[in-house]
């Protein structure tokens, strides 16, 4: 589900898979788009190990390692 609002196209950071979907870099060509989508993958799926170690396992949030760990996911 997309929203319009002011002639823009926007989707809700709770509806995960319509923001991936509407995740798109639009100078870039189609396998480029690939690429960028994978990454967005790779830190999603960290960003959401972070905060279930925060949750359940009192880590503390590191941004860095974060990033560090999507780029070698990714």
């Amino acid at each position: 589900m997309c929203y319009k609002w002011l002639g823009l196209s926007t989707v809700s950071h709770i509806m995960v898979r319509n923001n991936f979907q509407h995740f798109n870099i639009v100078n870039l060509n189609r396998q480029q788009n690939l690429v960028w989508k994978g990454m967005w993958l790779a830190i999603i799926g960290e960003i959401w190990k972070q905060r279930n170690g925060v949750i359940f396992k009192q880590y503390k949030v590191d941004p860095i390692e974060i990033f560090g760990l999507a780029q070698v996911n990714a």
